[in-house]
């Protein structure tokens, strides 16, 4: 689990600054609280499957990559 988290993070990360987002934005995207999304993004939370698996879609992520 931890290393899917970590995983996670990274791969956000870099899509939201490849994408000049702020996670403020990055969180209105994803439909969900910034503070919620920081803690996806610094790997202290894991989002539910559902959520996981729209991030992994609309960032371009293969989900069975991580």
């Amino acid at each position: 689990m931890d290393s899917l988290k970590k995983n996670l993070s990274l791969h956000l990360k870099e899509y939201r600054k490849h994408n000049k987002m702020s996670q403020e934005e990055a969180a209105e995207h994803f439909g969900i609280s910034t503070v919620f999304y920081g803690e996806i993004e610094r790997a202290k939370k894991i989002p539910s499957t559902q959520l996981f698996l729209r991030m992994c879609k609309e960032t371009g992520y293969n989900e069975l990559n991580l």
